[in-house]
């Protein structure tokens, strides 16, 4: 990869909520709300405050905009004008991979892969990020009771521990 070209897997698309679709503009300085009926821009904010994303997912209510240094949260209702809530990443970690949207039980969470492992955010507590060491990393996927992180040539299954414990014995 030379200068500003993307990794392959931060591929943006827009994301579509109900009568409305967001976008990440082509130079990434600006998101761009559209009527998806008429394509009318309906609302803009400046690509540095949403953190430069390279690409946007929907986590519930809350719109993400993820760059390769930032995830910065948006109320979907208030896209125009609430305050901005930057995910706290742990400075010590890089983000190597795309971030998914994992839905469970406990509600919407962000997997985001770390160099050296995963972070889980909530994005109602987008403060408190939970860290997980991991062994090998890459793009991962939550599938029922495990989280598959396939990168570098490898693919690695993780078992949720109440999972693997009753395996176990």
């Amino acid at each position: 990869m030379r200068g500003d070209a993307a990794p392959p897997w931060s591929s943006a698309s827009p994301v579509l909520v109900g009568a409305n679709l967001f976008t990440v503009a082509p130079a990434r300085d600006e998101i761009a709300r559209l009527d998806a009926a008429t394509g009318a821009v309906t609302a803009r904010r400046r690509g540095g405050e949403m953190g430069d994303p390279r690409y946007l997912l929907r986590a519930g209510a809350w719109l993400a905009g993820v760059g390769t240094d930032a995830i910065v949260l948006v109320p979907i209702d208030g896209f125009d004008h609430a305050p901005l809530r930057r995910v706290a990443m742990p400075t010590e970690s890089k983000v190597q991979g795309r971030t998914v949207v994992v839905n469970s039980a406990e509600g919407t969470r962000l997997l985001v892969p770390l160099a050296d492992g995963l972070a889980i955010v909530d994005p109602l507590t987008p403060d408190e990020v939970t860290k997980i060491q991991l062994e090998f990393s890459g793009n991962a996927v939550a599938v029922d009771s495990h989280v598959v992180v396939a990168g570098k040539g490898r693919i690695h299954s993780y078992l949720v521990w109440d999972v693997a414990e009753r395996l176990l014995r």
